[in-house]
């Protein structure tokens, strides 16, 4: 619905007739187009030697030829605006709202992340949850997400709650955005903020490094 006819709206499942026609050509050339090296990321949890990793590396991608991807994907343009609503016999109500944000390669990516992370992030403190959940008691879970992607990005605030305080909810949410919008943070609780985002999203990195085209 956000992205409506541009690739990002497809369905990633894709669906048996599609399935069913494709033919084994076809699959090796998206293989052979998509999996490429410069896509690589090599993931290491836990007391490994860097030197070990490093060996690891080599001995099972060490001879693989150097690829990178031609896939062009154009960005989509600005996304739809829409409401819908859909009843289903369970308990509780679930609303998202939500627009296009900044790509990953925006600089004001940074900068969207923290206000993302005050309003709405996974920490109890956020001024959803204290001002809405906390202080009024009026819905189960209420949370901002901020997903940026390489030519775009969604941000939505999702929220589960009982029918009947809908409407007063969704006016509080938009109380907290005016209030983030025209009231400046001090600098005591920029510099929380910023401690609270690098201990949730950036754990401390390793200390050595080495360039894709050492593997």
């Amino acid at each position: 619905l956000f992205f409506g006819d541009h690739a990002l709206g497809h369905n990633i499942l894709g669906n048996e007739k599609n399935i069913r026609r494709f033919t084994s050509n076809e699959l090796s050339s998206f293989i052979h187009n998509n999996y490429t090296t410069d896509k690589m990321i090599i993931s290491v949890i836990g007391n490994v030697e860097f030197d070990k990793v490093i060996k690891l590396c080599m001995k099972y991608f060490g001879d693989r030829p150097s690829s990178s991807s031609k896939v062009q994907r154009c960005a989509p343009e600005c996304c739809n605006n829409f409401t819908k609503e859909k009843n289903k016999h369970i308990h509780q109500t679930h609303a998202l709202i939500g627009c296009q944000a900044y790509n990953t390669y925006s600089n004001k990516k940074v900068a969207f992340t923290l206000i993302n992370n005050i309003l709405g992030g996974p920490a109890l403190n956020s001024r959803l949850n204290i001002g809405i959940r906390e202080k009024y008691g009026l819905c189960y879970n209420i949370e901002s997400q901020y997903t940026p992607l390489s030519d775009s990005g969604i941000f939505y605030i999702y929220v589960a709650m009982d029918k009947e305080f809908k409407d007063r909810i969704i006016e509080l949410i938009f109380r907290e955005i005016n209030r983030l919008k025209s009231t400046h943070l001090t600098d005591l609780q920029l510099s929380a903020a910023k401690q609270q985002l690098i201990g949730i999203n950036f754990p401390t990195p390793l200390t050595e490094s080495v360039s894709p085209g050492a593997i």
